[in-house]
């Protein structure tokens, strides 16, 4: 169960939450200060009519190490994650990825403007309870 102030501006469905690339990055925030850790995520499209998921273009962290505290891993996850985004939102055109789908083909000659359902689905973890 995620806290409400990471969820302020999440879309949920399907049992994950996901957020508009606006609104990424302060959600890391909050949950750095929550003290929930980033696994990592990747960027989605959903439309009315679905979801197409672009799981290539993901944001991951590395594993927690042996030696590292809760809080160390936190921060350097969540860290991990914000670079890796940050890193796809500069280098990837969003436009071009669409086309590999052919819902999104569609929407498009619809007019529907894909940019506004674009998110980044994010899955966060809290500390385990035997840690």
């Amino acid at each position: 169960m995620l806290p409400q102030n990471l969820l302020k501006n999440a879309i949920a469905a399907n049992n994950e939450f996901g957020w508009k690339i606006e609104h990424f990055e302060q959600a890391l925030s909050v949950a750095t200060s929550c003290g929930l850790a980033c696994l990592g995520g990747q960027f989605q499209w959903r439309v009315l009519s679905g979801a197409c998921e672009a799981y290539w273009l993901n944001a991951d962290s590395a594993e927690r190490l042996e030696s590292e505290s809760w809080s160390q891993y936190v921060v350097r996850s969540n860290e991990e994650v914000r670079r890796n985004f940050n890193l796809l939102i500069s280098t990837v055109d969003f436009e071009q990825e669409s086309n590999r789908f052919e819902l999104l083909k569609s929407e498009k000659q619809k007019g529907t403007d894909l940019n506004s359902y674009l998110i980044f689905v994010a899955y966060f973890v809290g500390e385990p309870k035997n840690a």
